[in-house]
């Protein structure tokens, strides 16, 4: 299984110009990969 990381500043300009909001369905895709353990966010 292929596991990404993704830094957290990408997640804040990415809720900057495609707010939840606007974009529920691009939100609900990225939660339910990091509910999957296949994405991570680096602190």
């Amino acid at each position: 299984m292929k596991k990404y990381v993704i830094d957290t500043s990408s997640l804040i300009d990415l809720e900057k110009y495609y707010p939840y909001s606007v974009f529920p369905s691009l939100w609900n895709f990225i939660f339910e990969k990091f509910d999957e353990g296949k994405l991570f966010s680096v602190n």
